[in-house]
C-alpha cells in the first residue's frame, strides 16, 4: 500500500530563517509545491522527494544521518558544495577507525560517503553506491 505514494523526509529547525538560507543557498534547493503549516519550509529534492523543514522550541541531535542522497560524482559534489562553505565531517560515530581523504570522503566497502551538518546541526550525507 504505502509503496505507491512518495515519502518526506522531516529536520527540525530551531530558526528556520538561517535553515532555509542554507537549504536554498548552499544546497541550492527550489521550494516545493507542498502545503506548509505556519512558518514551516518544504525543498524539492529530486524527482518526487520532499524535504520538510519544520520550526521547533530545541532541535533533536540525532548522532546519525537523518537524511542522504545518492549521487553520480561525489567529488564534484564536495567540492562544489565545500566552494558554498558547506563544512564536511572528518570524524563520524558510525565509522570509528575510518579516516576520510582531505575532503571528508569516506570509502565503505567500495561506496564513497561523505557526512555535513545543516545550519541547525542535523547530520546529513552523500553517498556514491559502487
Amino acid at each position: 500500500m504505502l509503496s505507491d505514494f512518495s515519502v518526506m523526509t522531516l529536520l527540525p529547525a530551531t530558526d528556520i530563517s538561517r535553515a532555509e538560507a542554507f537549504y536554498a543557498n548552499k544546497l541550492k534547493l527550489s521550494r516545493a509545491n507542498v502545503p506548509v503549516t505556519g512558518n514551516d519550509i518544504a525543498f524539492k529534492t529530486g524527482d518526487v522527494t520532499v524535504l520538510y523543514v519544520y520550526e521547533r522550541e530545541s532541535s533533536t541531535k540525532a548522532d546519525h544521518p537523518v537524511a542522504a542522497w545518492h549521487v553520480e560524482d561525489i567529488e564534484e559534489v564536495v567540492h562544489e558544495l565545500s566552494e558554498r562553505g558547506v563544512k564536511f565531517e572528518h570524524e563520524v560515530q558510525d565509522l570509528p577507525g575510518l579516516s576520510p581523504d582531505e575532503f571528508g570522503i569516506f570509502e565503505v566497502d567500495g561506496e564513497k560517503v561523505a557526512y555535513f551538518k545543516d545550519s541547525e546541526g542535523n547530520l546529513l550525507s552523500l553517498a556514491e553506491p559502487r
